[in-house]
Protein backbone atom coordinates (compact mmCIF):
# COMPACT_ATOMS: atom_id res chain seq x y z
CA UNK A 1 0.00 0.00 0.00
CA UNK A 2 2.83 2.36 0.84
CA UNK A 3 4.45 1.66 -2.55
CA UNK A 4 1.22 2.60 -4.33
CA UNK A 5 0.98 5.87 -2.40
CA UNK A 6 4.59 6.66 -3.26
CA UNK A 7 3.98 5.89 -6.93
CA UNK A 8 0.92 8.18 -6.99
CA UNK A 9 2.92 10.96 -5.33
CA UNK A 10 5.79 10.64 -7.81
CA UNK A 11 3.43 10.66 -10.78
CA UNK A 12 1.64 13.73 -9.40
CA UNK A 13 4.91 15.59 -8.94
CA UNK A 14 6.05 14.67 -12.45
CA UNK A 15 2.75 15.90 -13.89
CA UNK A 16 3.11 19.17 -11.97
CA UNK A 17 6.60 19.70 -13.31
CA UNK A 18 5.52 18.99 -16.87
CA UNK A 19 2.56 21.37 -16.62
CA UNK A 20 4.98 24.27 -16.06
CA UNK A 21 6.91 23.41 -19.19
CA UNK A 22 5.80 25.24 -22.32
CA UNK A 23 6.67 23.26 -25.43
CA UNK A 24 6.99 24.78 -28.88
CA UNK A 25 3.48 23.71 -29.84
CA UNK A 26 1.99 25.51 -26.83
CA UNK A 27 3.99 28.65 -27.57
CA UNK A 28 2.84 28.59 -31.20
CA UNK A 29 -0.79 28.12 -30.14
CA UNK A 30 -0.51 31.07 -27.75
CA UNK A 31 0.92 33.22 -30.55
CA UNK A 32 -1.99 32.28 -32.82
CA UNK A 33 -4.52 33.06 -30.07
CA UNK A 34 -3.00 36.51 -29.68
CA UNK A 35 -3.07 37.03 -33.46
CA UNK A 36 -6.73 35.98 -33.55
CA UNK A 37 -7.56 38.49 -30.84
CA UNK A 38 -5.83 41.22 -32.85
CA UNK A 39 -7.70 40.15 -35.97
CA UNK A 40 -11.02 40.44 -34.17
CA UNK A 41 -10.35 44.18 -33.83
CA UNK A 42 -9.73 44.58 -37.58
CA UNK A 43 -12.71 46.19 -39.31
CA UNK A 44 -11.98 44.73 -42.76
CA UNK A 45 -13.69 41.33 -43.13
CA UNK A 46 -11.67 40.42 -46.24
CA UNK A 47 -8.40 41.08 -44.45
CA UNK A 48 -9.66 39.10 -41.45
CA UNK A 49 -10.58 36.13 -43.63
CA UNK A 50 -7.28 36.06 -45.50
CA UNK A 51 -5.27 36.37 -42.30
CA UNK A 52 -7.29 33.65 -40.57
CA UNK A 53 -6.68 31.35 -43.52
CA UNK A 54 -2.91 31.42 -43.00
CA UNK A 55 -2.89 31.16 -39.20
CA UNK A 56 -2.72 27.33 -39.11
CA UNK A 57 0.30 27.33 -41.42
CA UNK A 58 1.93 30.10 -39.37
CA UNK A 59 1.32 28.15 -36.16
CA UNK A 60 2.96 25.07 -37.66
CA UNK A 61 5.89 27.07 -39.04
CA UNK A 62 6.44 28.81 -35.71
CA UNK A 63 6.37 25.50 -33.84
CA UNK A 64 8.77 23.91 -36.35
CA UNK A 65 11.21 26.82 -36.12
CA UNK A 66 11.04 26.81 -32.33
CA UNK A 67 11.87 23.09 -32.29
CA UNK A 68 14.60 23.39 -34.93
CA UNK A 69 16.30 26.29 -33.15
CA UNK A 70 15.67 24.86 -29.66
CA UNK A 71 14.22 28.09 -28.27
CA UNK A 72 14.90 28.41 -24.54
CA UNK A 73 12.08 27.77 -22.08
CA UNK A 74 12.16 31.46 -21.11
CA UNK A 75 11.30 32.47 -24.68
CA UNK A 76 8.50 29.91 -24.92
CA UNK A 77 7.09 31.07 -21.57
CA UNK A 78 7.32 34.69 -22.69
CA UNK A 79 5.32 33.93 -25.84
CA UNK A 80 2.70 31.98 -23.87
CA UNK A 81 2.34 34.81 -21.33
CA UNK A 82 2.22 37.68 -23.86
CA UNK A 83 -1.08 39.55 -23.90
CA UNK A 84 -0.23 42.11 -26.59
CA UNK A 85 1.84 42.50 -29.73
CA UNK A 86 4.21 44.77 -27.76
CA UNK A 87 4.72 42.09 -25.13
CA UNK A 88 5.26 39.50 -27.84
CA UNK A 89 8.05 41.58 -29.39
CA UNK A 90 10.03 41.23 -26.15
CA UNK A 91 10.04 37.43 -26.63
CA UNK A 92 12.61 37.47 -29.45
CA UNK A 93 14.45 34.12 -29.51
CA UNK A 94 17.39 35.68 -31.37
CA UNK A 95 17.90 38.18 -28.55
CA UNK A 96 17.69 35.37 -25.99
CA UNK A 97 20.30 33.38 -27.91
CA UNK A 98 22.57 36.41 -28.09
CA UNK A 99 22.51 36.88 -24.31
CA UNK A 100 22.71 33.18 -23.42
CA UNK A 101 26.10 31.98 -22.23
CA UNK A 102 28.08 30.11 -24.88
CA UNK A 103 29.08 26.71 -23.47
CA UNK A 104 31.94 26.42 -25.99
CA UNK A 105 33.38 29.73 -24.82
CA UNK A 106 33.27 28.56 -21.22
CA UNK A 107 35.29 25.48 -22.13
CA UNK A 108 38.04 27.48 -23.85
CA UNK A 109 38.14 30.51 -21.57
CA UNK A 110 41.15 30.74 -19.30
CA UNK A 111 40.42 30.13 -15.63
CA UNK A 112 39.71 33.21 -13.55
CA UNK A 113 41.46 33.86 -10.25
Amino acid sequence: MRAVALLVLCCSLAACKRSKEIDCGAAARAWVELAQADLARDQDPDRQASARAVLPALREALSDRCNAEAWPLAVRKCIAAARSADALERCDPAAAAATAPDPAAAETAPPTR
